[in-house]
């Protein structure tokens, strides 16, 4: 069985740079809104400067994108990750909002477009088709177990030393990320095109499909580290209780990667939506206890690794299996980009005139419902054979 997860060795050693770069962001991005707020930004500017990161980054996308024709998949990796180190540092230096918070915000943007972009692409195109759930499983197990060590290590640092310290482990956990992407072959990219006319072309479901994504992850995802940091209030206790909550996901990953390459998506998508809808209400009326928030992380767990890991697996395939699969991931996460400027920018406002931060949460289920409709539609078109995943 463990050989099944192990054959593609380019794929298994973006996996584990995926693993650390995993650990040293969430080190830092864990803690990222909770240290905004610690030093006296109020939670509606907090969401405004999150929608703004992500508007310059879609303005900026254009400009960048020759870049990766000129010098490659693997190159714009690397600079990616050496931009997102030096963001970490530039946020070190934030003590309000000033030209530090700028740098940062211009950082990050520039760090999405040249990491993202080129990471899914090359673990889109690495891959095969058939053997996709196991692929995202080895991903996933990679990212459930840095998950499960950043939260404990940046509370620990915090604690012990003080923020700065995890800007600075963040970083160097960062460069070392980048050791196993020099045995990693690159991959050849299709001649370039105009960008607008290109994107016109491109099929737009990738789009819509991120689109969402992002409205429930933003609305739901950053929204309950802040409710749970201001619930808890000690920086241990919060690392602790994010840790808790992915400690069982690596064997259930492998597990359902497995599923999915057997064609059984199909029935476990929507108990997968029904039981995240389920974790949404549960935190939003329902936390007023430790055993509360344990229980609903389990329930989240559950509905993460029933729907999550079909999701990358349809993706990646589309990718792979798109015109011209660059364009594809850039339309992509365009729809990132604007789900994440229309729901952080609503929640700036609805902060603002003095609405209740837990309840931004609810407005997630939307996008969790489109993320549905749209993978619904790939069910409904084609066939359950892993050769046919074509948004």
């Amino acid at each position: 069985m463990i050989r099944e997860f192990l054959k593609n060795r380019a794929e298994n050693l973006l996996s584990a740079h995926f693993g650390l770069q995993n650990f040293a962001a969430s080190i830092v991005n864990i803690f990222f809104g909770v240290y905004l707020y610690q030093i006296g930004i109020p939670l509606w500017e907090i969401f405004l400067i999150w929608g703004i990161t992500f508007f310059t980054r879609c303005l900026l996308r254009p400009v960048v994108l020759p870049l990766y024709f000129r010098y490659g998949v693997r190159r714009m990796l690397i600079i990616g990750i050496i931009c997102n180190a030096i963001s970490f540092l530039a946020l070190e230096r934030v003590t309000e909002v000033g030209i530090w918070l700028g740098i940062f915000m211009l950082l990050v943007a520039i760090t999405d477009i040249f990491y993202w972009t080129a990471f899914h692409l090359y673990f889109a195109l690495l891959g095969e088709n058939m053997r996709r759930g196991k692929q995202v499983a080895i991903r996933n197990c990679m990212e459930f177990l840095s998950s499960f060590l950043a939260p404990l290590v940046s509370a620990i640092l915090i604690v012990k030393i003080n923020f700065s310290a995890i800007f600075w482990v963040g970083a160097g956990f960062l460069f070392l990320s980048g050791i196993p992407l020099f045995f990693v072959p690159d991959v050849e990219l299709p001649e370039p095109q105009k960008f607008f006319p290109a994107v016109k072309i491109i099929e737009k479901s990738g789009f819509w499909l991120f689109f969402m994504d992002a409205i429930f992850s933003q609305a739901h995802g950053f929204t309950w580290t802040l409710v749970l940091f201001i619930f808890v209030g000690k920086y241990l206790t919060f690392g602790g209780l994010l840790s808790l909550a992915v400690l069982f996901q690596m064997i259930a990953a492998l597990f359902l990667g497995q599923r999915f390459d057997r064609g059984n998506g199909k029935k476990l998508v929507p108990l997968g939506v029904i039981l995240l809808t389920l974790t949404v209400f549960g935190r939003v009326f329902m936390t007023a206890s430790i055993p509360a928030i344990i229980f609903f992380d389990v329930l989240f767990i559950l509905g993460f690794l029933l729907l999550y890991p079909f999701y990358l697996a349809t993706f990646y395939n589309a990718v792979k299996s798109s015109r011209h699969p660059l364009y594809f991931q850039v339309v992509a996460e365009s729809g990132w980009d604007m789900g994440s400027v229309i729901i952080t920018g609503f929640a700036s406002v609805f902060l603002y005139l003095g609405g209740d931060l837990k309840y931004i949460m609810l407005f997630g289920i939307f996008g969790l419902f489109g993320v549905a409709f749209v993978l619904k539609r790939y069910f409904l078109q084609h066939s359950e054979k892993t050769s046919d995943l074509i948004l």
